[in-house]
Formats: structure tokens, C-alpha cells, sequence
């Protein structure tokens, strides 16, 4: 399995992608109508890099692009996240377009409501939809398991300094349809579908990147 890792930290995906794809962020606000690791880990201590009064421009790292004011992708199932600099990251889901339902998208988008524009990011290393995502107070984000092709265990984290995408550890079970809040300095993740409904419940500590889970299924 090829593996990234940081100086105190491995992240390794469930499914590692053929190659290597620039991360990205995503923004999705309406459903069929057109959701971070770093060298130190996923510390979730305050610290955005740029305010709010900032030009977008300015709080989205090297050669994005303006789109127009409505939404460029039509999906469903997707994440919209509220970031510390003012922007919405929305990530994944399922495009529209796709009548199966399956394939599940990998873009990301940014939106701004002060200039109500809109901006590509570099998209996620895993396509996921019925995912969960979750801002630190540092504005990184932190995406957890899903749906493509199959159930997803996956956890991937967004930095929008660098606007890049890193594995983080993978979730103990796979699951979909779930729900994550961060408490703290870990991110509870409860419910959703495995092969079955879950009651177990899976808690990740983000300093140092290790889950820890209760002996219910």
C-alpha cells in the first residue's frame, strides 16, 4: 500500500488512488440544485491565514479561478463547510447528471458571499459522496468515509493555505450516511450504514491522529 507520511504522522487511504491528484476544496449548497493534516497533525488550535476582509483571491492559494455566481456543478449528497476566512468549501456528492447514483464526484469548489462568486479548487484524492466534513478552528477540514463504489473508511483532510488534500488515519469502520462533530480536540463520528445500521461510535483524536471506539456495533 503506498503511504504519505509527515514527520509524525502516516496517512494511508483504504482505496490509494492510481495517482496522486491535487487536492481540492469543495462547495455544495442545494442538493439536485446547481463539504487536515499537516506536518503537525490535525490540531485543531485557531489560527486561519487570512481574515475575512480579505479578497477571496487572497485566501485561495495559486491559479484558482473565478466562475460565475451560480453554482458550476449540479449534486446531491455533497458537504457545504463555512470556513474561518469567510469562504464555503463544498466537496463530493453525486452529480445530477448520474441516474445511477453511484459515481460519486472528486471536485471541489469554494464560494464566496461577499463577492458571490465562485472558485475550483484542487479536488479530493478519493471521488465520495454521503461523506461527513468537519472545520477546525484553524480552517483546516477534515472529511470522513462515504460512498464510491463501495462503502468508504477513508478520512482525508483539506488545508486551505496550501489548498492541498492529505490522508489522514482511516476511520475504524466504514460507514456512510453518518454524522462527525468536533468536540474539543476530537471529532465524534456516530450512525450512519455499514452493511448494517451502526450504533458504534468512532472518535478521533486529532492532535495525534488515532481513533478510539466503543465495543458496540
Amino acid at each position: 500500500m503506498n503511504k504519505k507520511t509527515s514527520e509524525n504522522l502516516e496517512f494511508a487511504p483504504d482505496n490509494p488512488p492510481s495517482q496522486a491528484a491535487n487536492v481540492s476544496r469543495r462547495v455544495a449548497l442545494g442538493g439536485m440544485m446547481a463539504t487536515v493534516m499537516t506536518t503537525v497533525g490535525l490540531s485543531a488550535e485557531a489560527g486561519a491565514p487570512h481574515g475575512e476582509t480579505a479578497p477571496a483571491e487572497a485566501r485561495i492559494p495559486g491559479g484558482i479561478t473565478a466562475l460565475r455566481s451560480a453554482s458550476p456543478i449540479a449534486r446531491t449528497q455533497h458537504t457545504a463547510t463555512a470556513l474561518p476566512n469567510g469562504l464555503i468549501l463544498i466537496t463530493g456528492g453525486v452529480s445530477s447528471h448520474d441516474k445511477t447514483g453511484t459515481a460519486a464526484l472528486s471536485s471541489v469548489q469554494l464560494y464566496d458571499p461577499a463577492s458571490d462568486s465562485w472558485f475550483e479548487a484542487a479536488p479530493m484524492q478519493t471521488p465520495r459522496s454521503q461523506h461527513t466534513a468537519v472545520a477546525l478552528p484553524n480552517g483546516r477540514v477534515v472529511v470522513l468515509g462515504g460512498f464510491h463504489n463501495q462503502i468508504l473508511s477513508s478520512t482525508e483532510v483539506y488545508d486551505p493555505a496550501i489548498n492541498a488534500w492529505t490522508y489522514a488515519a482511516p476511520m475504524p469502520t466504514r460507514r456512510r450516511g453518518h454524522a462527525a462533530v468536533l468536540a474539543g480536540e476530537y471529532i465524534l463520528v456516530t450512525g450512519g450504514v455499514s452493511k448494517t445500521t451502526l450504533s458504534r461510535v468512532d472518535v478521533l483524536h486529532c492532535d495525534s491522529n488515532t481513533w478510539m471506539s466503543n465495543p458496540a456495533g
